[in-house]
């Protein structure tokens, strides 16, 4: 198997996705690739390829890719295939963009905050500790816990980095575990593959099925013999405040069973339950866009000020202070 990024992956995806959609033959168009990229991307190209010229599925080969998001692939393309619509492989390859730019602007976001933090310590350590302790009840009266803090300091320089370290490489190790998408993009994704599928006359069942699969939500695919009408996913599409052109007991009806027919969704009222799964994908989609702001925006300028204001307002009040009022005194 062959690990790739985000943003790589999405770039395989949109090949796939424009050979569907141009209905090209798949390993064709995997070739084509492999002689265009070098590198990692290149070689999952022809690994695909060789596995769709052995006879294997689109969705069977995709598996060729190391990822979090294969089994979701393989989902959209099997649901793509049997709904003749790529917008759920393309839906998928812009989430996988989208998580490779947060996860870009995160990084670079607390970059800033950490070396505002290091600053600190370093001037603490420089500048701080041997001013305090030289000084210590001869020219100065510092606070005692100052005083306390710098001798604790001066005898354990590096347990603050440690100790520090040891914490960042522990969130790191759990951020990297985490190889699900949020649980509002899982469910935008759920919506919009379910509304998909609703409007080329998948049948229920099996749309609900391929969507909870493409979404990766594990509670979704848990539920046994899906359907609209079931708690679990009547709860979640009754979850939105209501359209304005959608009325509740509209919504019910569209829900309940034709008398004297089957459960297919072709014989329910399509129009009002497509247009609420597409406002609910929307919906989640805002909220997983509000989720990604807070962490990669506002979380590290708050942090910024936080540790810049802290340490000026810090060192300027215990530390300059004393010497400031001592000096007045004389």
């Amino acid at each position: 198997m062959v690990k790739l990024s985000d943003r790589q992956f999405a770039g395989l995806i949109d090949e796939i996705a424009c050979a569907l959609a141009s209905e090209l033959p798949v390993e064709a168009a995997m070739r084509r690739l492999q002689k265009r990229r070098m590198g990692r991307v290149g070689t999952a190209a022809g690994r695909i390829a060789d596995r769709l010229e052995r006879g294997q599925s689109i969705e069977d080969a995709v598996g060729e890719v190391a990822s979090p998001m294969t089994a979701q692939v393989s989902a959209a393309i099997e649901a793509s295939g049997r709904g003749g619509d790529v917008r759920m492989v393309s839906r998928l390859a812009q989430q996988l963009r989208r998580r490779d730019r947060f996860a870009g602007a995160t990084r670079i976001a607390y970059f800033y905050p950490l070396l505002l933090a290091v600053i600190a310590y370093v001037t603490t350590i420089k500048v701080v500790v041997p001013l305090v302790l030289k000084n210590e009840g001869r020219d100065f009266q510092w606070s005692p816990w100052l005083v306390a803090m710098c001798g604790w300091l001066n005898q354990n320089v590096w347990m603050v980095p440690i100790v520090a370290g040891l914490l960042g490489l522990l969130i790191w190790g759990a951020l990297r575990a985490r190889n699900a998408l949020p649980r509002h993009s899982r469910l935008s994704l759920f919506f919009y593959s379910l509304a998909d599928q609703i409007m080329n006359d998948v049948p229920e069942e099996e749309a609900i099925q391929r969507a909870a699969k493409l979404s990766g939500d594990a509670a979704l695919q848990s539920i046994k013999h899906p359907s609209l009408s079931a708690s679990a996913i009547a709860k979640l599409i009754g979850q939105s405040s209501e359209l304005a052109d959608i009325d509740g007991d509209e919504l019910a009806l569209s829900f309940s069973l034709n008398d004297s027919a089957s459960s297919s969704t072709a014989l329910r009222e399509p129009s009002i339950l497509v247009a609420r799964l597409y406002y609910l994908g929307a919906r989640h989609a805002e909220s997983s866009r509000r989720r990604a702001y807070f962490w990669s925006q506002l979380m590290p300028r708050v942090a910024m000020v936080v540790v810049g204001c802290g340490f000026v307002f810090t060192y300027a009040w215990w530390v300059i202070g004393p010497v400031y009022r001592e000096v007045a005194q004389w």
